[in-house]
């Protein structure tokens, strides 16, 4: 696990600045745990002092405050760098149980067919089931599935993933001088990695 931590970690300091805005999608409910990456890396990321976070276990990033958030980002840090996270369906099982970063706005609830307003300058996506599995969010089946305690294990460690190497890189950009911010927010190479 560390090693994909590390990483990631190495993606994101080329992208994440104090001023860094974090869209964590989902919701925490026992019935789609498969759902919560997102608002539990952004209770982690909260509890750690990483002030810009929208979506957490209280006020979670999901269908019904997806338009009112969209609006709050675009309001309040037009000019700030947004890293949306959020759970995704793989196409194949390559990607299964992967995370992948990449340039570019995530359109939450795709994988379950809502359409909501798109959000992000980056993406950070977990591969948290295939396609055709997608029932288990859309139906509430987690709890029925034979892989129930595994795809909770999963779900763990993606989140643990994802937040610890946020927080390291977010903890760096803090001690970075002006000038390295500067050429970060320069830098528009996209990113497209699979960890």
């Amino acid at each position: 696990m560390e090693y994909r931590i590390e990483q990631l970690y190495n993606e994101l300091t080329k992208i994440i600045t104090p001023d860094t805005v974090f869209a964590c999608i989902g919701a925490v409910k026992t019935t789609s745990y498969l759902d919560s990456v997102g608002p539990q890396v952004g209770d982690i990321l909260k509890k750690n002092g990483i002030p810009f976070i929208y979506g957490t276990h209280d006020r979670p990033y999901n269908g019904l405050t997806a338009n009112g958030m969209a609006k709050m980002i675009n309001k309040f840090h037009k000019h700030n760098t947004v890293i949306a996270i959020d759970t995704a369906c793989a196409v194949s099982e390559e990607k299964l149980y992967k995370i992948q970063i990449e340039k570019g706005r995530i359109s939450p609830g795709a994988g379950i067919n809502k359409k909501l307003p798109k959000v992000g300058d980056y993406a950070i996506k977990a591969y948290m089931m295939l396609r055709e599995e997608r029932d288990l969010i859309i139906n509430n089946n987690l709890l029925s599935s034979d892989k129930c305690v595994f795809l909770i294990n999963k779900t763990d460690e993606m989140v643990k993933i994802i937040s610890t190497a946020i927080i390291r890189a977010y903890k760096d950009a803090l001690n970075k001088p002006l000038l390295d911010l500067v050429e970060i927010r320069a830098h528009n190479a996209a990113l497209y990695k699979l960890l």
